[in-house]
């Protein structure tokens, strides 16, 4: 129920999970591969279950990658990392789904989370630098963690947020979460596009 995205620039692929909230769709991004051999053009499928990777650059279009042109093959290790595998927008701030029980005691430490907020400006000039709720260019805006509370199973984790403004990319950083078994995380951070804030009681 996620999408595999192309990251040309950064000859990567990300991770996209998204939901609808009030009538818009919004959603979180995740590194899920890298060390493809050209830029990220174009993602498929095969019949054989492997993503499909094909890869191109020119002076032009300049991507991190050593080659002209690649086709890149994924496939499954059958191991499931452990990842944060949702980010859902609450009232009062983030619910993280993780793929395997978190150590529960790291998870509930508000002070293992760092989140920030930054906008960026939508005009015709190519890229904008980010900016804060203040309207600071090159800067982001702490959020502060009010508390965290795991799930019985360890697999959830709520944050409760303060401040957290829609209209923002919202970046969670989850530090030192591991899971109940002592893995660290595969990736720890996040980006949460929050156009909406869901309604109801927090």
């Amino acid at each position: 129920g996620q999408m595999l995205v192309g990251d040309f620039q950064n000859a990567v692929v990300l991770r996209v999970f998204l939901e609808k909230v009030n009538g818009e769709w919004q959603g979180a991004v995740w590194p899920f591969a890298k060390g493809f051999l050209s830029g990220v053009n174009r993602l498929a499928m095969g019949s054989d279950g492997r993503l499909y990777v094909g890869g191109v650059k020119n002076a032009a279009w300049a991507a991190v990658a050593p080659k002209d042109y690649s086709l890149d093959r994924v496939s499954f290790t059958g191991q499931v990392p452990f990842e944060i595998k949702e980010g859902r927008a609450q009232a009062d701030g983030f619910e993280l789904t993780f793929t395997q029980p978190t150590d529960r005691a790291a998870a509930e430490n508000a002070q293992n989370y760092f989140v920030t907020q930054h906008t960026y400006k939508y005009h015709s000039a190519y890229g904008s630098p980010e900016i804060d709720h203040d309207g600071k260019e090159n800067s982001s805006t702490e959020i502060k963690v009010l508390k965290a509370t795991a799930s019985s199973d360890g697999l959830q984790v709520r944050l409760r947020l303060e401040d957290c403004r829609p209209g923002y990319v919202t970046a969670i950083q989850a530090l030192d979460i591991t899971s109940a078994t002592g893995n660290a995380l595969w990736h720890d951070t996040f980006y949460y596009t929050l156009n909406q804030i869901p309604s109801g009681v927090a």
